[in-house]
């Protein structure tokens, strides 16, 4: 059977835009890590810490204390998450094999 997805978000003819989600109800998709940790550089489902105090910055402001994971695919790029107490990831950063500047970036704008 062939789905179709389009915005407001539809399924199966059902509109879902409409309804009222609790957050804590949802299933997690998967575990970035599991803390207390030992060591940075240490491999947790294919991410590796990089830094475990960083300071980050989003258009919702400026964390401390951020844990900083790294994922390469096949092709040597690289996803950056920043991941806050509290939170959960505030920011993620996409960088292509080699460069040095993201290609794309997105962050925690507001929280309602």
């Amino acid at each position: 059977m062939k789905q179709e997805f389009g915005f407001p978000m539809d399924y199966n003819n059902q509109d879902l835009s409409e309804l009222e989600f609790e957050l804590d109800s949802l299933p997690p998709l998967f575990e970035y890590l599991k803390t207390p940790f030992d060591v940075a550089s240490a491999n947790y489902n294919k991410y590796i810490v990089t830094e475990v105090s960083a300071t980050v910055e989003t258009h919702y402001g400026t964390f401390d204390n951020a844990i900083v994971i790294e994922f390469m695919n096949a092709y040597k790029d690289i996803v950056r998450s920043y991941l806050v107490e509290g939170f959960g990831e505030v920011k993620r950063e996409y960088f292509f094999s080699g460069e040095e500047e993201p290609a794309g970036t997105s962050s925690i704008e507001k929280v309602e």
